[in-house]
């Protein structure tokens, strides 16, 4: 699945009905990306909390340095704010 701009692998929680191609936002402390959702990932449980997503490196170096390795983020889908999780 090709796309423009940012992209992001889902995990089992954002893989509902015909998720590809779905734009999510993406936010950690104060800085966003939109990421189109392409792939999907295993994304299990961090640290105890849930990761949602695996962000690609472009769209990670948007929020932190690579670096930093795994962030806590809010995903926003649609209207909703699904409850802070981790990527890498």
């Amino acid at each position: 699945y090709r796309t423009p701009g940012y992209t992001a692998a889902a995990g089992p929680l954002l893989r509902v009905g015909d998720w590809r191609g779905q734009v999510v936002v993406v936010e950690h402390r104060g800085r966003s990306v939109a990421v189109t959702l392409t792939d999907s990932c295993l994304c299990g449980e961090r640290a105890g909390l849930p990761t949602f997503l695996d962000l690609s490196d472009a769209a990670f170096q948007q929020l932190a340095p690579l670096s930093a390795g795994v962030i806590e983020v809010n995903v926003r889908v649609g209207g909703l704010t699904l409850p802070a999780t981790d990527t890498r």
